[in-house]
This record gives C-alpha cells, structure tokens and sequence, in this order.
C-alpha cells in the first residue's frame, strides 16, 4: 500500500455512503485527487472538523483501487470569504471537476487556484471580483490549451479585457470597465465554457446572473 504526502487545495466534499465523505483536491504534486474519509461525517472520527473545503493542507494519502483515501490532514490556511463572494470562490471547484481529469499535475493550475482563492479574500467589491474572476476562468482554460475565437463578435472594449484577461500578468483591479462590458465578456465566457464542458456551469451562473439558468 503506496502512501504519500503533499500540498492540497481542499476544493469539494460529497457524500459517499452513510458517514462517509469524499473530497476533491488538487494538489501541487499530483493534480486532482478525489480522497475518501471513512465516517467523516462522524464527531468520533479523527479527521472530522479539519478538513473541509476551501483551505490549503498538507494531507497523507493512501493509494487505493478506485478512490484514495485521506489518512491525515494538517491545516495550512483556511480561506474566509464575505457571504457575497463566497459562489465566486466556489467556481474554482467547480472547474477543477468538470474540466480536471485525476492524476495529472499543473503547477500553474495549483498556483492559479491559490492565487484566486487569495485575491477574493481581500475585495468585497463585486465588481472587481467579477473581473478577477472572468480573468482566472481564463487563465484556467489557457492552461487547459483553450484559447477564443480570435474573430468572436465581441466589442473592442469586451476584446480589451479579455486580452488582459489572457494576458500573463495584468492588474485588472485598475481596469475600469462598464456594466455593458461586464455583461458581455460574461455572456461570451458563460457560453464557451458550455461549449467546452457540454453543459452549463452552475456556479458561473449563479455568480454572474443570480440562478442556476
């Protein structure tokens, strides 16, 4: 039995059966890890309170046949949010499902995580965090090998903040952008991100429109 420790980004939980949890990571050493914890939803179990999503922790992992399973965890930073911000950070959990497959490692993709689960700490202007966020989606979907439609029908002012958004390094928290170019450069992410992932991304849309559709 193979056991090894690393670097995770505590990013979702599920129920498995019973007490029972599984939990998505992504860790800086070994990409997505979907890790099991046998009774923890149980107050007898030992790893029960210390872990849970949006935290970095340093966690032992037991390879197993078809899920691993978390054999212990030690807190490095837990992530607090205001209310409000809170589906944004939520997004990163979602993209790392539904467009991550296990097993295979991105330091860029690690670090983009942290990096925006960081930055969401420090604003509570929804604005700016719309931006931030339209920027890591497409940071994310660049690293993945994605790249727009050069000859999209996008304003030259929505074609402006997504080539920031693209770009490497940008400070888009001194961009000023309209309501009108927010609105669309969100609509043009919401439906490519369906175009990649054949389905709509729930928390996308809840952080852009307020509903599940």
């Amino acid at each position: 039995m193979s056991t090894y420790k690393t670097d995770c980004l505590v990013l979702a939980k599920r129920v498995l059966k019973d007490a029972d949890r599984v939990y998505v990571l992504y860790s800086r050493d070994h990409g997505k890890i979907e890790g099991k914890v046998r009774s923890g939803a149980s107050s007898k179990s030992k790893l029960a309170g210390h872990i849970e999503p949006l935290a970095l922790s340093r966690i032992m992992i037991v390879k197993g046949k078809s899920l691993e399973t978390i054999a212990g965890t030690a807190l490095i930073k837990k992530y607090e949010f205001d209310l409000d911000v809170l589906p944004y950070a939520q997004l990163a959990s979602e993209f790392v499902i539904k467009l991550i497959k296990p097993g295979i490692s991105d330091i860029n993709i690690f670090n983009l995580i942290h990096s925006y689960l960081s930055s969401l700490e420090k604003y509570n202007n929804i604005d700016i965090v719309k931006i931030i966020t339209l920027r890591f989606s497409w940071q994310f979907l660049r690293y993945l090998g994605y790249s727009p439609d050069l000859n999209n029908k996008l304003s030259k002012e929505s074609k402006e903040l997504l080539d920031a958004c693209l770009a490497k390094r940008s400070d888009l928290t001194k961009l000023t952008s309209s309501t009108k170019v927010l609105v669309e450069l969100s609509n043009f992410t919401k439906y490519y991100l369906h175009y990649i992932g054949e389905s709509d991304f729930t928390t996308f849309n809840i952080c852009f429109y307020g509903k599940i559709s």
